[in-house]
């Protein structure tokens, strides 16, 4: 920041603040802000916007990056504002650039993330996949921009563990061999798979690519910077999530331990489920759901439901949740993935839950 401070403030001096330049650094500005405070990042970013308005024409190629900066921070107040911006760095990209270009499938990916993020996965899906249209067109299976070709195919295929998984370790492959073992985004894939990984229970690959991407942003980073501290923060939830499951696994041969005793008299499991064409499902369970049932577990179980999910994934599945009080009994496609974390809600919590359980079934 402070060398865009001092570039900023000679160009302002030779040239005036109305300028291109100006409004570039501006905008790199905004970046440096974008991860501590997007109302910092969204007024330097409007900055710039505002000299480009004034000196150059709507369909100037500098505003391409002004309306993604801005779409960064809309994306997480206002979807259709990202997108309207995407939109428009798009429409100036295709004729400036052509339709088959970096660029282009840049934006179409942004597009995706974005609709991802809203829970539009339709729309995403068709997004990232224009997007991997073009990147293939352009490079070769090693080059190393099909780094973005396979983290899209990851996001695709977030409800498949396994193909989701597939590519992004095709992708840190690609990023070692070109960049390095301690690159940044070497850090931020190996998060993604462990993470994946934690999901579907293999513990030892998660705290294995978690534990990488923590080492790598501390050496990159510093221990304090905030990729750090989640990361080390995800390898403390991790192994929690490990131990509660070996516990749970022991229980029927050592009798049930204060940690087991724990999770049966005021823990859960919850639920929720991505990557549905069907609305009412999706917007049923988009919210955090406390699991009733999962095709033969229960929540009177003493087994793990972790262990049946893992059994179940890439297989069709009935689930039953309680949300509100109200309690609701869906089928879930073999391609979709219920993504299972635990909460804890209290002794009289989880007996009204029970109760509520108890008699919905004598109804049934």
């Amino acid at each position: 920041l402070r060398h865009y401070v001092l570039a900023f403030n000679t160009i302002k001096v030779k040239y005036g603040e109305i300028n291109r330049d100006v409004a570039k650094i501006y905008n790199k500005m905004g970046k440096v802000y974008l991860h501590q405070s997007k109302e910092k990042a969204l007024d330097y970013f409007q900055k710039a916007f505002d000299i480009q308005n004034q000196i150059l024409d709507n369909n100037h190629i500098d505003k391409v990056e002004t309306y993604r900066c801005l779409s960064e921070v809309y994306r997480y107040k206002d979807y259709k504002l990202a997108i309207d911006m995407l939109q428009k760095a798009l429409d100036i990209a295709t004729v400036y650039y052509g339709e088959i270009s970096w660029e282009v499938a840049d934006i179409y990916s942004a597009m995706g993330s974005v609709y991802d993020l809203a829970s539009h996965y339709g729309k995403a899906v068709e997004s990232y996949t224009r997007a991997n249209s073009i990147r293939e067109k352009l490079s070769n299976k090693d080059d190393v921009h099909m780094v973005n070709t396979h983290l899209t195919n990851a996001r695709l295929y977030h409800s498949n563990p396994a193909l989701y998984i597939k590519h992004c370790l095709k992708a840190l492959d690609l990023l070692i061999q070109n960049f390095g073992e301690y690159y940044p985004q070497v850090a931020t894939v190996c998060f993604m798979i462990g993470s994946q990984y934690n999901n579907i229970s293999d513990y030892d690959n998660a705290l294995l690519y978690v534990g990488r991407a923590a080492r790598i942003y501390e050496k990159q980073l510093g221990e304090n910077h905030e990729s750090t501290k989640a990361a080390n923060e995800s390898i403390g939830y991790i192994l929690m999530k490990y131990e509660y499951e070996k516990e749970i696994k022991r229980m029927n041969n050592d009798g049930e331990s204060p940690i087991v005793k724990e999770f049966k008299s005021e823990m859960v499991y919850t639920a929720t489920l991505k990557d549905t064409n069907n609305p009412n499902l999706q917007k049923m369970m988009e919210k955090e759901n406390i699991v009733l049932e999962y095709c033969d577990w229960t929540i009177n179980s003493d087994k793990s439901l972790y262990l049946k999910v893992a059994q179940m994934i890439e297989k069709p599945k009935s689930i039953t949740v309680i949300i509100d009080g109200i309690i609701n009994q869906q089928h879930i496609e073999d391609t979709q993935y219920v993504m299972i974390n635990y909460k804890k809600v209290g002794v009289e919590e989880k007996q009204r839950i029970l109760k509520a359980y108890k008699e919905w079934k004598e109804k049934q």
